[in-house]
């Protein structure tokens, strides 16, 4: 079946013209004419009575093309054209003004000598206090349709650049290359679409703006939707699919879990890229089933040093910390060194990962070490490697050490601020030449590693005491991630009691228990100097001693490690017997702990950061 093709002239010596090509095919091609006031309604009504393009000029195609989904070509103006208005309009005077058409009186401009004419170039709308300026010595204005309301303004004389026949029998046969263009992708959509409506997963697509173009009847089965979600943003219907990853960063999201009421999801999304450029994403979904692991697995290699965890793993909806996660996606897309600091219990680790996973060393290794775990000589021997009798009690043969085993990927260094002078050192070396020595070995080993680290310490602070490295500290802290305490995003703390009541309740096949007002209002003002470990680990408690049954106020207090009325956070106990230097020794240290920098801890206690600065001083002598 052939293309169905309507043309819309927006003046009648055009549409005359248009009829007359017309003639030639033995089409019925639809001509009308028709203003950019009228026309989008009638190049609706033309695409509902089967119409599958348009051919159209001036602004009648703008009015088309910005109101409708439907293919427009453009009717060219050619020299020839030009060339045939100019002799028209010298007729009446040899002062030529073409009107909002820039190209064309560039064109025209060259002709000026040819045909003995002079051209000026008008823009709209005409400023009020140059009008005379700018029609000075202007006889005839030459342009669109639109141009004969502006002569008649001025009280000039006006011409409409008409289209030929043969700019016409152009527009006319690309609008038929491109109708049959467009029919062989919509077969071809159509057979993609037979096949995906088949397959056991659910599928998903939105192009490059977010908006849903596809979606399969499995995935609407599975996420409990129908056809009304085409054309919508995916935001508003499935804003637990992750499509912002790969629209923005081109980054795919593989075996992410979401539940939805008694369902858990399993959700792939990957980037549609052509040429380098997204123009689209797609996602494939399914209902996790008991041969699914509980763990999310990301990836794995042949080391089987993996990351477990991604962006989308981290609970959250904390201003603070979303910003924190947009700053690590930025991090992440470069091969900076990255200083991660935080309580303990913050997710100093689970931030890590998920930087490695967004970064382009996703699909190598990720190793991590907790620092303050090993002595220096086993610490040393864990990172360098050792060759065969470096040592008593060495592995014969030797042993690879986590900088190559990390080579192309992601050494974690956790707890840094408890690494010896040493090890500092051989540290240092190793990011300023990107090469290691084993222990006991002569041969230098090249290595490619982004190094992450992470503390509790204020290693700035270790610095001043002479305890850590300042040219280290400066090569780790390249980029810097501080991750705010559990007690600075209470937003949080519903969020992840009911996140991990779950995740406990499933693992363990138990009932969910029901936390009365009086316990969450406890829980909600505590201060969690574990941070989310803790509270965690409160819930793993409360969800194996209750099992279905409603944990009160009794329960959480005497569960949680802290009485609320001797939060540490908030309270300091003094030896009394001590003498005075010591007890304002002890208070300002105590003082120090509570508070996130020196700044808040003076203010509380009422004397200035300088005083604290010369205090700490004569403490440490």
């Amino acid at each position: 079946m052939k293309s169905k093709i309507a043309i819309i002239a927006p003046f009648k010596e055009l549409a005359n013209n248009a009829m007359e090509v017309c003639k030639e095919w033995n089409d019925d091609i639809h001509v009308s004419i028709g203003n950019s006031l009228e026309i989008v309604g009638l190049a609706k009504q033309l695409n509902k009575n089967g119409i599958d393009i348009i051919v159209s000029r001036d602004a009648t195609l703008t009015a088309i093309k910005s109101a409708m989904n439907i293919p427009v070509v453009e009717i060219p103006i050619s020299s020839w054209d030009i060339i045939t208005a100019l002799n028209e309009a010298k007729k009446y005077s040899k002062n030529i003004g073409i009107v909002d058409l820039e190209h064309i009186s560039y064109q025209a401009k060259k002709l000026e000598g040819l045909l003995d004419v002079r051209i000026s170039q008008i823009q709209l709308p005409l400023d009020r206090s140059l009008i005379t300026t700018e029609l000075e010595g202007v006889d005839v204005l030459l342009g669109q349709y639109s141009v004969s309301e502006v002569a008649k303004k001025y009280g000039l004389k006006s011409m409409i650049i008409n289209s030929s026949t043969e700019s016409i029998r152009q527009a006319i046969k690309q609008a038929y290359e491109i109708a049959s263009l467009k029919k062989k992708e919509w077969a071809s959509y159509e057979k993609i679409k037979a096949v995906l409506e088949h397959t056991y997963e659910g599928v998903v697509a939105v192009d490059q703006r977010g908006y849903i173009n596809f979606i399969n009847k499995k995935a609407q089965e599975v996420l409990k939707l129908d056809n009304a979600v085409m054309d919508k943003h995916y935001s508003e219907v499935m804003p637990f699919i992750n499509f912002n990853e790969a629209l923005k960063y081109k980054q795919k999201s593989v075996n992410e879990i979401y539940q939805i009421k008694e369902n858990r999801i399993i959700f792939n999304v990957m980037p549609i890229n052509i040429e380098k450029n997204v123009v689209g994403a797609v996602c494939t979904l399914r209902k996790q089933n008991h041969l699914d692991t509980n763990k999310v697995s990301v990836k794995r290699n042949n080391n089987g040093f993996v990351a477990n965890c991604t962006f989308s793993n981290i609970i959250t909806k904390s201003d603070v910390l979303n910003k924190t996660i947009e700053k690590c996606k930025k991090f992440a897309t470069v091969d900076s060194n990255i200083l991660i600091i935080g309580e303990t219990g913050t997710g100093k680790e689970l931030f890590a990962q998920s930087l490695h996973n967004f970064s382009s060393r996703r699909e190598a290794a990720f190793v991590s070490i907790n620092c303050a775990a090993l002595t220096e000589t086993l610490l040393e021997s864990e990172l360098f490697g050792y060759e065969d009798g470096a040592f008593t009690g060495a592995k014969k043969g030797g042993r690879t050490g986590l900088f190559e085993l990390a080579n192309e990927g992601t050494l974690f260094l956790d707890e840094i601020g408890d690494i010896s002078m040493n090890i500092q050192s051989r540290l240092l070396r190793v990011l300023q030449e990107k090469e290691i020595m084993r222990v006991g070995g002569d041969k230098i080993i090249n290595v490619d590693v982004r190094v992450i680290t992470a503390t509790n310490k204020e290693i700035s602070e270790l610095v001043k005491e002479g305890k850590f490295r300042q040219d280290l500290y400066h090569r780790l802290n390249v980029l810097k991630v501080n991750l705010p305490p559990l007690r600075e995003r209470k937003e949080d703390i519903l969020l992840l009691i009911n996140w991990f009541t779950d995740l406990f309740t499933e693992k363990f096949h138990y009932k969910r228990p029901v936390f009365t007002k009086e316990a969450i209002d406890y829980l909600q003002k505590y201060a969690w100097p574990g941070n989310v470990r803790e509270l965690q680990n409160m819930v793993e408690r409360l969800v194996v001693l209750r099992n279905g049954s409603t944990v009160d106020l009794h329960d959480v207090v005497s569960l949680t490690d802290y009485n609320l009325q001797e939060n540490p956070a908030n309270k300091i106990t003094l030896n009394i017997e001590q003498p005075l230097c010591e007890i304002e020794k002890q208070v300002i240290l105590e003082v120090l702990k509570i508070c996130k920098n020196k700044e808040e801890a003076a203010e509380k206690l009422g004397i200035s950061t300088t005083t604290i600065w010369r205090k700490l001083k004569n403490i440490s002598k």
